[in-house]
């Protein structure tokens, strides 16, 4: 019992640390509607005045509909964890003319710091009992050879 314990908490810590990374930034906006829009642009800045960097690596293309528009979702997997941003969406026009929009802050998730804590304690607690299991039979064969 003692073997699957220490390989459970093995496992433990190698997931540990990827379940506790930060989530990508992630930047979700609607339109209305997209006629004459060839796509947008993502930027990130660290104050609403920039300067701004843009995130995608390719243009975002619009929704199918140009006429419905579309809803948009774009996770900045390059951000640094537990950093504040502020995103900027850019709209190019078929034309090649660009809209942009003003900034909006992201604030980090605390889930990681949740995580973290979660982790550390089942962890002690493991260890507690691993421990306490190893020091009890240690204690029986005391006694056993007394």
């Amino acid at each position: 019992m003692p073997r699957l314990l220490n390989i459970l908490f093995f496992f433990l810590l190698l997931a540990l640390p990827s379940a506790c990374a930060a989530s990508p930034n992630v930047v979700t906006w609607e339109t209305a509607s997209e006629v004459n829009t060839a796509g947008f642009n993502v930027y990130r800045g660290t104050s609403a005045e920039g300067p701004w960097t843009q995130v995608n690596t390719t243009l975002i293309p619009p929704a199918s509909d140009p006429v419905r528009g579309g809803s948009y979702e774009f996770r900045d997997t390059s951000a640094a964890a537990g950093a504040s941003y502020y995103y900027l969406l850019e709209e190019i026009e078929l034309d090649g003319a660009s809209t942009r929009y003003p900034p909006t802050r992201l604030e980090p998730s605390d889930r990681g710091a949740w995580l973290v804590w979660v982790g550390v304690a089942a962890l002690a607690v493991g260890i507690g009992w691993v421990l306490g299991g190893r020091w009890r039979a240690h204690r029986q064969t005391q006694e056993d050879t007394a």
